[in-house]
């Protein structure tokens, strides 16, 4: 994603750093940018969500039974409960029953990241990290680069490319940069989680 991203900033960025040049001259350049850097990025926290309930599944249904923050966090967003009747079947029905509601969640949010995730706003976040163990991110700075880039590419999309703002260059790369931070942290929280012994 990251080498994506640069490429797009080669492709669009790149050519315009000229101080002369006129809006009408980078305008289509700067906005296919943003869009294709929002869509990337978008891409890119559904993958981290699928990759992460994967792992969730694989680990507890390892033969250690390991779990781990993000597994609490999956079965906490949920309303599901179980109800056992008999007292000694409990340990092997309570594995069971976590097993079937890991892969129960797995395909609840799998399907959300692939069908009904509508892009990376701070709401759409919320419903595809929160489930995994990871925090939204608060940085107040990256929330406003989040909002702008969120703000340029629905502009954009939603008009047909009639009314848009004019950006400069320098600002669309210092948005996707600042969003592109944040991803990283994101990705790198999903490939650090912890896995403990049950």
């Amino acid at each position: 994603m990251e080498n994506h991203v640069l490429e797009l900033l080669i492709r669009y960025i790149e050519p315009h750093k000229d101080p002369l040049q006129s809006p009408n001259d980078y305008d289509l350049d700067v906005h296919s940018f943003c869009i294709l850097s929002h869509a990337a990025f978008e891409e890119f926290v559904e993958d981290v969500t699928l990759y992460s309930v994967d792992k969730i599944e694989t680990e507890f249904n390892s033969i250690n039974r390991k779990f781990s923050y993000a597994t609490l966090c999956l079965l906490h967003f949920d309303e599901h409960q179980k109800k056992i009747a008999e007292e000694n079947n409990w340990p092997s029905a309570f594995n069971d029953y976590l097993s079937q509601r890991i892969a129960a969640r797995k395909s609840e949010l799998s399907k959300y990241a692939t069908q009904e995730n509508h892009g990376i706003d701070i709401k759409y976040l919320r419903k595809l990290l929160q489930p995994i163990g990871i925090e939204v991110p608060r940085n107040p700075h990256e929330l406003s680069a989040l909002s702008r880039l969120k703000t340029i590419r629905g502009a954009y999309a939603h008009s047909y490319a009639r009314r848009r703002d004019s950006i400069s260059p320098e600002d669309a790369d210092n948005i996707v940069c600042d969003v592109l931070e944040m991803v990283r942290r994101i990705k790198n929280k999903a490939l650090n989680m912890s896995y403990y012994l049950l």
